[in-house]
């Protein structure tokens, strides 16, 4: 399909690779403290960032690259924006085929300057971790390059602060010869050595080692789920979770958490207890009649770790939709506050799902948090047939295959960020709908195209891995 866009009368777009981005107004430094995370000119609002694994860099077929978009009064401004490659001053490594930088995006203020920093991994011999450091005008070219043992394979990173030292700990996964978290203790302006915890498996093929942060019991240390996938001769064989406590050495021992757990997890604080609570998918499988329905799991954080949980599906009374194969309901999510009454709510996309006729166009669904946890009460369901969404449904667009919900017009309310990766044969598209006391509004939506950005024709698949 192609997307509407409004034109911008009066204003040149500043495009800027990493450096000194001149052409982006400074703004004034909103606090001398830790920025929030994706505040990366420190002005109070958070930025948006879209990776693109696959991307084309220099005629590098998945050399990779990331988009930041920054944050103006009314959201994203696309007239102030980066795009960040290892063809980039600061970044290591070169453009190369497969490198898929931007494979997982992660951000905090490592070096605590007041200015948010950017986590970026990139894949290759050794693989790394590339910390890309904020400043007054934006992302700079100062950086520090993590790495550690093993080979990654579908990568993901989780931040936190997991010994309660104050600092700012990095979490990353390896598998292959050596399944393991990795863990970068107190990650400021320079780099530290890896502590890396074994992961154990049942199949000989670990299709992912998935860290997911929160402090689950409330204790002042940041905890670590694990989701663990793995195969024999491809078959699936295990999809479970396990927790690891936080602690002053770092991270404790595995408890299990569940099973038949592991395509996508996230945590946010639902019942507005203090404690992060879980949100992981489970369900579904080859997508016969005879599969049980793909559905979502909320375990609520306790003192002694997570409860038992409550499970919903789209044949949860009050859930938009009918649960059918094949709609990956779940299969993305995310979690942040859209009304602002200190509960997360939960988005979970669907881009498999069918929209009438048409075939994996996708959709996400809003589950708002309340005192007794997740509720269907004002559940909302948006699509591209939705009234006042930009676009058409068309078959296999994805809409919902990435998700972020954080508040990018500083108003203390969550914004949605969906991406449709598959849209215009991969180049993707985003939609940004702002949070609003009644929840998700169609009021003031945005829509973020390829050629809006400056990656068109570059394979961007944009919207299919955004900084949650």
């Amino acid at each position: 399909m192609r997307m509407r866009t409004t034109a911008v009368v009066g204003a040149a777009a500043v495009v800027t690779t990493l450096g000194p981005a001149g052409a982006v107004t400074a703004p004034a430094h909103a606090s001398a403290g830790p920025a929030k995370a994706g505040d990366f000119n420190g002005d109070g609002r958070r930025d948006l960032v879209t990776a693109s694994p696959g991307g084309t860099v220099a005629g590098r077929q998945e050399a990779g690259f990331v988009t930041v978009v920054y944050g103006g009064k009314t959201g994203p401004d696309k007239t102030h924006r980066q795009v960040i490659t290892q063809d980039s001053p600061g970044i290591p490594g070169t453009p190369d085929d497969y490198n898929a930088f931007g494979g997982a995006v992660a951000s905090a203020d490592f070096d605590r300057d007041g200015y948010a920093d950017l986590a970026v991994t990139a894949a290759g011999r050794p693989w790394r971790i590339v910390i890309v450091y904020g400043g007054a005008k934006g992302l700079t070219s100062r950086t520090t390059a993590l790495t550690g043992p093993g080979a990654w394979n579908n990568p993901y990173l989780a931040v936190g602060d997991f010994d309660h030292d104050g600092g700012t700990d990095l979490a990353s996964s390896v598998s292959g010869d050596t399944n393991a978290l990795v863990l970068f203790r107190d990650v400021r302006d320079r780099a530290v050595p890896a502590t890396a915890y074994p992961v154990q498996t049942k199949g000989d093929e670990v299709d992912a080692i998935d860290p997911i942060a929160g402090d689950f019991t409330g204790d002042g240390y940041t905890d670590l789920v694990v989701l663990v996938r793995s195969s024999i001769d491809g078959e699936p064989v295990e999809k479970r979770a396990e927790l690891r406590r936080g602690s002053p050495s770092g991270l404790g021992a595995p408890t299990p958490v569940g099973s038949d757990i592991g395509r996508a997890a996230a945590a946010g604080d639902v019942n507005g207890d203090g404690r992060a609570d879980l949100i992981a998918a489970t369900g579904g499988g080859d997508g016969d009649r005879s599969d049980p329905p793909e559905g979502i799991l909320v375990f609520l954080g306790t003192t002694s770790g997570l409860g038992t949980p409550k499970e919903f599906t789209q044949d949860t009374p009050g859930v938009p939709g009918v649960s059918e194969a094949w709609d990956g309901w779940g299969t993305v999510l995310a979690v942040g506050d859209v009304d602002g009454d200190h509960r997360a709510d939960v988005a979970i996309g669907a881009p498999g799902e069918d929209v009438g006729r048409v075939q994996d166009a996708g959709a996400v669904t809003i589950l708002r948090g309340a005192a007794g946890g997740l509720t269907v009460k004002g559940a909302q369901i948006f699509d591209q047939n939705t009234a006042h969404v930009p676009g058409v449904a068309e078959t296999a667009d994805a809409f919902g295959g990435g998700l972020s919900l954080a508040d990018l017009t500083g108003d203390g309310r969550a914004d949605l960020t969906t991406g449709a990766p598959v849209e215009n044969r991969e180049e993707g598209g985003l939609w940004v709908l702002r949070g609003a006391k009644t929840g998700v509004t169609t009021t003031g939506l945005r829509t973020l195209s390829p050629s809006d950005l400056g990656v068109a024709k570059r394979h961007a698949q944009l919207g299919r891995v955004l900084l949650p």
